[in-house]
């Protein structure tokens, strides 16, 4: 059986295209937070987070934290050096999720 970190690794390795953005961010209502929350279309759930990481020391690039609450998958998905990056990679897994789970997106 699959641990969520391997595969979390194939969704690295595969170069899946993605073909258009699946995921509506928009700013997060809570307090004092500068992050960015990913939504499935005009769904009113959140499924990525993708936040600024304060903790991190300065001298590291990887800064900005990928969140995420799609079931069986970790709550942690990594830093990365950019904003961009991370949804790149929100975008990568939920393709991988909706490949894994038999489910197909429409609108």
């Amino acid at each position: 059986m699959e641990t969520t970190e391997e595969k979390c690794e194939e969704v690295q390795c595969e170069e899946e295209a993605v073909d258009k953005s699946r995921l509506v961010w928009r700013r997060s209502a809570q307090r004092y937070t500068s992050s960015e929350v990913g939504r499935l279309g005009s769904s009113q759930f959140d499924f990525f987070s993708v936040s600024f990481d304060g903790c991190v020391p300065c001298e590291q690039e990887d800064c900005y934290r990928l969140g995420c609450w799609l079931p069986g998958v970790a709550p942690y998905l990594g830093h990365f050096q950019s904003a961009a990056d991370a949804k790149h990679k929100a975008e990568a897994m939920l393709a991988f999720w909706l490949k894994k789970t038999g489910l197909t997106y429409a609108e």
